[in-house]
């Protein structure tokens, strides 16, 4: 063969590769109706990533856990960081699904063998990226999320809040009767940007252009972002850029919803025909720039992105 003719079979293959990663990807979960994969399947469903740096594996890292973001990665950053946990490890967030899920594994599970030097603290709760943690070197990772499914989510989660007042909180329960109302009462919006400026989730402060700029800028020196939009290519995208045993549970959804339930995948939110991209525009902004990492880092590291949901 001539070396044309190589370098045009190898670029056939390379596609080929891809368009089966692509039929991989979205159809995972449907064709397992969201079952416990096995190791060996998790491993197929991320076997693409075939150019880009090598694995390399986090040294100390901490989980910013946005509020309706993806409990569901604790299953992955677990494993990851506990070598010893059985395969079927899951948080469970209780019989009415609202329990502290992540708390689970601290009381179900002999956590003896995880490098809690490596998986930083806190684990528990939604505590906001503090004040020089990445220029300390922790390594931070995400999900982050269309606002227009987190409003959703968190206003079908009880009308879920963080870090609001006990006044706020009352006056929100008494008022809020719609989506609409839950959207528009005070320190419901710019969650995720507030987050990366180490401001709870739903403090009631006036989040300004300012500080969306100050939040990507954070943002840009997370080690990971994800998004809980694409789940499956979020968590094969952890494993390729950091290593790591492919537990069965990383794809299982822990928070059965509405929209999601027993498995992640793509799920299209009823939140984004409920509400306008303009229902939270500081978040919109700080997703747009999560989306723009989570691209360059699947071209970086050779992976495919077959559905993009705006």
């Amino acid at each position: 063969m001539t070396l044309e003719s190589d370098t045009k079979y190898s670029n056939a293959v390379y596609l080929l590769v891809l368009v089966v990663a692509c039929v991989q990807s979205v159809y995972a979960n449907d064709t397992n109706g969201g079952a416990l994969l096995t190791t060996v399947e998790t491993r197929k469903l991320c076997s693409w990533g075939l150019h880009g740096p090598p694995t390399t594996p986090l040294q100390a890292y901490r989980w910013l856990h946005i509020p309706k973001c993806g409990t569901s990665l604790s299953t992955v950053l677990y494993h990851y960081s506990c070598n010893e946990l059985p395969d079927d490890a899951v948080p469970d967030p209780g019989k009415n699904g609202k329990g502290l899920a992540v708390k689970h594994f601290t009381k179900t599970y002999n956590l003896s063998s995880c490098n809690f030097q490596q998986f930083r603290g806190p684990r528990i709760g939604h505590t906001p990226l503090k004040l020089g943690e990445i220029s300390s070197g922790i390594q931070m990772v995400a999900m982050f999320r269309d606002p227009r499914a987190r409003i959703w989510s968190a206003y079908n989660y009880g009308m879920h809040q963080v870090g609001m007042t006990g006044d706020d909180r009352r006056k929100m329960y008494q008022t809020v009767k719609t989506p609409q109302d839950y959207a528009a009462f005070p320190g419901i919006a710019g969650c995720q940007t507030k987050m990366l400026l180490g401001i709870k989730c739903n403090k009631n402060v006036p989040v300004t252009d300012d500080m969306v700029e100050r939040a990507i800028g954070r943002l840009k020196q997370f080690a990971f972002v994800g998004l809980t939009d694409e789940w499956n290519d979020s968590v094969c995208l952890f494993y390729r850029m950091f290593g790591g045993d492919h537990t069965p549970n990383a794809f299982k959804n822990v928070r059965d919803t509405a929209d999601a339930s027993g498995s992640h995948a793509y799920v299209r939110s009823k939140g984004l025909e409920v509400f306008d991209v303009d229902v939270d525009p500081a978040d919109w902004e700080v997703y747009q720039a999560a989306k723009a990492i989570f691209r360059e880092k699947q071209a970086q590291y050779g992976m495919p992105h077959p559905i993009v949901h705006t």
